[in-house]
């Protein structure tokens, strides 16, 4: 062949060929307007012109937004890997000369290798002279965790009110269109939650975490819009975040403006400091006065304008004194007080009872100001247990609730990989006690019947000796008394629970109304002839775990499950065998050991399918924060000595270490680059309970057992 139709063109021959090797091609004129970014043109930019990278020592030990500048000149035009020249630091200086100073340091901490890559990860670092908070901002961490959630909602409105999260190929284009251009910090939710996005350092300094989907045409660089990206736009990005630009408000989260920073902060401590007077009254919850507990619909958790606002009835009304960041601060709160023991939630149809009980299930974390809900808490260790057919229950003690089964086989260690809606119940409850669980939310509506009672003509026709499952019915007030746990339950059609509750609350049109003292008249007047008394609940086994080891191949050890033949036909196991955790991979590639994030609830790791929808996630990010965390309690916890006096680790213990871990170190201590000082900024904390569930729920992880 001659030399203009040779294949020995090298890497990329063919598309070069096909689509042109350098910016002259036509299409490559067009600019990724749809982004967001506007395409403005660095001076001296020319295409194709790469001739390698400048390096630090060429132009210094600290390179400057200068040298960025210059090599996002030179790469124009260049083939996409040339981008890895920007990685690591930059220091950006603002003034000339000797007047000159230090604005904010950016680190390229992973450059994507293809337009088609996951997006470029960067940091960028604002010394506390730039950022200029006062120190009485962030003294304590419950100040800096409030101070950089807030800052947090100030850059994702900056970001998407002006659509710079929007990738210049959302709209199609092909293979040798524009592509990337989008800028995204996480997305903050409904709570006030420990993230990794923004963090501010005990000394005041700033840490913003970002990506940039870096911009190309086909596979060729846009070096001038990655100018634009990252030398104008991320500069007046982080100016919105300086004290001095926080003075008024002006920001808004999906439509909801943001009040001033020391509102915001006020309310972050007024809630802390309800919550230690709310427990010390021994209440499990409070719902202030005004609150808005109605949502749009749906999974929606955004307010419903024009919802009604929430009247406390007298009889269960409190009222608190709460402080805030000064003296001047002060206010009171006054709402409704839910005491500890089992309470009911009653009411017809469509007249807020599960509105009110998924108040209740958000309120274990702080409420933004904006919420509708704000000061709406509850004990911070609040599960909602419902039923979950199909869900995987590895090696939970649910002998309390089910007893043995045909042919005398014993549920002490119950194992199936399909749970039905009674012993998943079953297993989600003695889970939540296992972990510590001292509030409990059961809605009727997302409940088995047959786990919540069973009525006295039904026992008649099917004999206590003909059945395993004993309803909680019969058990609620033994574990009341045993574990010092309380119940909030919403009861439509269940009346028998009038016998075993402390406070019944009826729901009118959304106005709560305190109608204990008629529910006792009614239960005296029409018995029942249920006999609820019961020996007892009892202690369950303390499971633990084995998680399958890194390669996603096998469990590290052997263990013995016992056969465990369920209830509605589901088995278990009787064998001593190691658990194949690549069986039934729902990889997209077929890679046993990917972590994929499919839906925000719903990822696949160790090659298992992981379902988290029943949890009380919020975002997205709380699923990553779970998908790292497993595999950090496999490599730093687990396979460390357990505490002292301890000859092996629960799964209870496991994660209480796991949040010591993070208390010290942060959120981001699970990722696998925080000792290179350089972890994802998509992370968001959940509790101990939450991690303990998912644990509980994936596919492959073993458990051996102790008696506690």
């Amino acid at each position: 062949m001659s030399g203009g139709t040779s294949r020995g063109g090298g890497r990329g021959w063919y598309y070069k060929q096909k689509y042109g090797g350098g910016r002259s091609n036509g299409n490559q004129n067009s600019s990724p307007s749809q982004s967001g970014w506007s395409s403005q043109s660095s001076p001296g930019a020319s295409g194709g012109n790469w001739s390698g990278p400048v390096s630090a020592n060429d132009q210094g030990s600290i390179r400057s937004n200068q040298h960025l500048a210059q090599i996002l000149q030179r790469i124009d035009g260049a083939q996409y890997g040339a981008y890895k020249d920007i990685k690591g630091m930059w220091r950006f200086l603002t003034g000339a000369g000797p007047q000159s100073r230090v604005e904010f340091d950016l680190f390229g901490d992973h450059i994507q290798s293809d337009a088609y890559a996951p997006p470029s990860r960067f940091r960028a670092v604002l010394p506390s002279s730039i950022a200029g908070f006062p120190a009485s901002h962030y003294a304590a961490r419950p100040l800096r965790l409030a101070l950089s959630d807030y800052l947090l909602r100030v850059l994702y409105d900056y970001v998407s009110s002006r659509q710079l999260d929007r990738r210049a190929d959302s709209s199609g284009g092909g293979w040798h269109g524009a592509k990337g251009g989008d800028f995204r910090v996480d997305r903050p939710g409904i709570q006030v939650l420990e993230q990794s996005a923004v963090r501010v350092h005990e000394d005041g300094k700033l840490e913003v975490r970002f990506t940039v989907g870096l911009p190309a045409q086909g596979r060729r660089i846009l070096g001038q819009q990655a100018s634009t990206i990252l030398l104008q736009h991320l500069a007046a990005f982080l100016r919105t975040i300086h004290f001095s630009s926080l003075s008024h408000p002006g920001f808004s989260t999906r439509g909801v403006r943001l009040p001033p920073l020391p509102t915001y902060l006020d309310f972050i401590l007024h809630d802390a400091s309800l919550r230690a007077q709310v427990a010390a009254a021994g209440l499990v919850a409070f719902v202030p006065d005004g609150s808005i507990l109605a949502r749009n619909g749906g999974d929606s958790l955004d307010v419903l304008e024009g919802g009604v606002p929430f009247k406390s009835p007298e009889s269960l009304r409190k009222s608190f004194v709460v402080e805030g960041l000064n003296p001047g601060s002060q206010k009171r709160v006054t709402g409704m007080g839910i005491l500890k023991g089992v309470t009911l939630i009653a009411g017809g149809g469509f007249h807020g009872k599960s509105t009110l009980l998924t108040s209740l299930s958000l309120a274990h974390a702080p409420l933004t100001p904006m919420s509708g809900i704000s000061l709406l808490v509850a004990d911070p260790s609040t599960t909602f247990v419902r039923s979950e057919d199909g869900r995987a229950v590895c090696g939970t003690d649910i002998s309390g609730f089910i007893g043995k089964l045909p042919g005398g086989r014993t549920t002490e260690r119950f194992v199936t990989e399909s749970a039905s809606g009674s012993t998943s119940a079953a297993a989600a409850l003695v889970e939540a006690l296992e972990t510590g669980a001292k509030t409990i939310l059961i809605d009727e509506d997302t409940c088995a019947t047959n786990f919540l009672v069973r009525d006295r003509r039904m026992q008649l026709l099917v004999g206590t000796d003909k059945e395993p499952i004993t309803p909680l019915l019969f058990k609620i007030r033994n574990i009341v008394k045993e574990y010092d746990c309380s119940f909030i339950l919403v009861i439509g059609g269940c009346g028998d629970y009038l016998d075993v509750a402390d406070t019944v609350i009826a729901l009118d049109a959304y106005e709560p109304k305190d109608v204990t003292s008629f529910a006792k008249h009614i239960a005296l007047d029409i018995p029942t002839g249920l006999n609820l008394q019961s020996a007892g609940f009892g202690s369950f086994r303390r499971r633990v775990p084995f998680v399958p080891s890194a390669n996603g191949n096998v469990a590290p050890a052997k263990r013995r499950l016992e056969d465990t033949t369920g209830v509605d036909g589901e088995t278990g196991v009787d064998e001593e065998h190691t658990w194949d955790a690549t069986a039934g991979s729902t990889s997209s590639h077929g890679r046993p050991g990917k972590t994929r994030i499919h839906t925000p609830f719903n990822v696949t790791l160790f090659g298992r399918e992981l379902d988290l929808s029943s949890l009380q996630l919020t975002s997205v990010s709380q699923t990553r924060f779970i998908s790292l965390a497993i595999p950090y309690l496999r490599d730093h916890v687990l396979s460390s000595a357990p505490p002292l006096g301890q000859l092996k680790w629960t799964v209870r213990m496991a994660v209480e270490r796991l949040e010591t871990d993070i208390e010290a170190r942060g959120v981001e201590v699970v990722s696998q680059w925080f000792a290179e000082g350089r972890p994802e900024g998509d992370l968001a904390r959940c509790r101990g309970v939450e991690l303990a569930a998912a644990l509980s729920r994936l596919r492959g992880v073993g458990h051996n057992w102790t008696q506690i």
